[in-house]
């Protein structure tokens, strides 16, 4: 089983992606994980060509694999720890899993309708790079917590290897 992060551009900054690398590294020690860089669309007015655009390119990424997740501020929120648990789930079930992060412009309803899920890193409209980050850091904390490492210092559980 593996994760993936389909995302809807590239990172625009070399001291963030520096960051993303280290961060996409720690969750390959746990898991086997890739991120696909989709495209998108050339900068326009016109909305609804881009997020049709989009739309085409994230279905046929996340077409192949069974459960997506996508990532927008109106999702189910979760604590590091309740995530940590969706992961356990999503590898117990030994199904791939997509984290989908979409466009400037948001996603399609299309991909809205096609991803299983829909979570939230936040409330707040975060830039895609940095949501990008913090999705990264939160994989990391969350299999650091599966395993009961001492990365993580929030909630105390109990946890068996």
């Amino acid at each position: 089983m593996m994760f993936h992060l389909v995302a809807v551009g590239r990172l625009t900054s070399a001291d963030l992606q520096s960051v993303c690398d280290a961060y996409t590294r720690r969750i390959r020690r746990y898991t086997q994980f890739s991120i696909h860089e989709l495209r998108g669309s050339r900068a326009t007015r016109d909305t609804t060509a881009v997020l049709e655009t989009e739309r085409t390119q994230i279905l046929s990424a996340v077409e192949p694999i069974p459960t997506s997740v996508l990532l927008t501020r109106d999702g189910s929120q979760h604590s590091s720890g309740e995530l940590s648990e969706r992961l356990r789930v999503w590898r117990e079930r030994a199904r791939d899993v997509a984290f989908v992060l979409g466009g400037a412009f948001g996603v399609h309803p299309d991909v809205r309708e096609a991803c299983a899920e829909a979570i939230s890193l936040s409330r707040m409209t975060l830039p895609h790079d940095l949501a990008r980050l913090i999705l990264l850091e939160q994989l990391y904390r969350g299999f650091s917590i599966l395993r009961g490492e001492p990365y993580h210092k929030g909630e105390r559980r109990q946890f068996t290897r």
